[in-house]
């Protein structure tokens, strides 16, 4: 089993060999290990000024000599500035120490590893004594772990795991560095992966049945061998939607570039307690010519609005119109509510959008047959001299038809209104959840779209 605190440290320290002028040294304390593939590695590295006058610009960076590398990223360095980036504004005073927490990680296997850590300044008199050997024991992956655990949910609500309580199907992914293994809970609930390389797995959980959710976590497992990852619980919840509901309308007719836009959420509370801190996340994946909003009450960064039990509230706004929504042929609003940002799986959601402009363009794109089941579009794939169609969701009608062409199965749709379409194919149901976006080519083209269909 692997030893879970500090329970010894290695301590080398660069000969000192102090010069007139400026000296700085460095001590490296290794605490516990050893360490598994994914584990954080926390160093404690002192530096010292041992020479006679203030050094500036002091930095430090790692360097293997043999085994295992310890990747440690820029930020990892405690405010101790790695040589590359910006300039170091850290001086340290002749006789002065200063202590820093760095964090590494090893991602490969190549045995224990030895690495200096290197100190330095501007002005150092004496470069040569800069250095700090030390050595890290690193677990060899071996396959022989195990990681198991159990999905529930809490249906009479007393806190426990009671029989009949497993949420059957769900799909279960343990994840690293090294790759993912993927299975689907019991009739119990529960999972199970055996011959696990010893590391840091992640867990992954979607498709629970009846609407159950659970808390997002990015926590890793010490897949040890030792056996403690062998009972895992998770809890799911009953989503926020069973209480809370959510609709969007705009409350304007005539949008243009940069202009003015109304906006009206209403939030209904179906269930016999208040709901409190509910805040909006909008625009979640910063992307396209989504409406600008201040959300007031609602504010993400705020102290979240009660929605009363049994009470509906609205919630009104005059917002900005994107900048370049003329471009795109619509602005948006996409936004999902709730307090525990957790369990955001849960949230009721709004999405909607209005024409704004009348810009046209070309776009282009294929509808493929996933034939090999691997979720992705490959060679061979792409359907050629199969007509489709892009469809306006909103009014239903179709703004142009085409074919794949062979050798690579595009569609050319030309002098279209810029806009966001479904496809429609006779004979296919699309697979896709997205729709197509036709931007103004003149300013930027999302050419080259797929599109995956089976057939109908």
């Amino acid at each position: 089993m692997l030893a879970a605190t500090a329970v010894c440290a290695l301590s080398v320290q660069g000969t000192a060999q102090a010069a007139e002028g400026p000296d700085v040294t460095a001590t490296v304390q290794v605490l516990g290990g050893p360490y598994l593939l994914g584990q954080t590695v926390p160093l404690q590295l002192t530096v010292t000024n041992i020479g006679n006058a203030e050094a500036t610009e002091v930095r430090a960076h790692y360097e293997t000599v043999s085994g295992s590398h310890l990747s440690i990223n820029s930020a990892d360095w405690d405010g101790l500035q790695p040589p590359w980036g910006q300039p170091s504004t850290l001086t340290l005073a002749a006789g002065a120490s200063r202590t820093f927490t760095l964090k590494g990680v090893f991602y490969q296997y190549a045995g224990d590893s030895k690495f200096n850590v290197r100190v330095g300044s501007k002005n150092d008199a004496n470069p040569w004594n800069d250095a700090a050997p030390a050595q890290i024991g690193v677990v060899e992956p071996t396959r022989t772990g195990t990681l198991s655990g159990v999905v529930w949910g809490d249906a009479n609500g007393n806190g426990t795991l009671d029989a009949g309580e497993g949420l059957a199907g769900a799909k279960i992914i343990a994840s690293r560095g090294g790759g993912n293994r993927e299975t689907t809970t019991g009739a119990d609930g529960r999972y199970a992966f055996t011959e696990l390389e010893r590391a840091m797995w992640g867990v992954g959980l979607y498709g629970l049945p009846g609407g159950w959710v659970v808390r997002y976590s990015s926590d890793m497992h010490a897949v040890d061998g030792s056996g403690s990852t062998s009972d895992l619980r998770h809890q799911a919840v009953r989503p926020l939607t069973d209480q809370l509901s959510s609709s969007l309308r705009f409350t304007t007719t005539e949008h243009v570039d940069n202009g003015p836009i109304g906006v009206e959420f209403t939030l209904t509370n179906t269930g016999t307690t208040d709901l409190t801190g509910i805040k909006a996340g909008c625009n979640r994946s910063g992307e396209g010519p989504h409406v600008r909003l201040d959300l007031g009450e609602l504010d993400y960064n705020g102290s979240g609005a009660t929605v009363p039990a049994g009470q509906s509230r609205v919630f009104g706004y005059t917002g900005t119109v994107s900048p370049d929504a003329s471009s795109y042929g619509f602005t948006n609003v996409n936004c999902d509510f709730g307090a525990d940002e957790l369990l955001a799986e849960g949230f009721p959601k709004v999405a909607d959008y209005v024409k704004v402009g009348n810009r046209r363009t070309d776009t282009n794109g294929s509808i493929f047959v996933d034939t090999n089941g691997d979720g992705w579009m490959n060679d061979g794939e792409r359907l050629t001299g199969v007509p489709f169609s892009l469809k306006d969701p909103k009014t239903g009608a179709i703004v142009g038809t085409a074919a794949g062409e062979a050798p690579d199965g595009r569609a050319y749709f030309r002098d279209i209104p810029a806009g966001r379409y479904d496809v429609v194919a006779d004979g296919y149901r699309v697979v896709s959840q997205w729709q197509v976006v036709a931007r103004d080519c003149t300013d930027w083209c999302q050419n080259g779209w797929t599109i995956q269909v089976v057939p109908a």
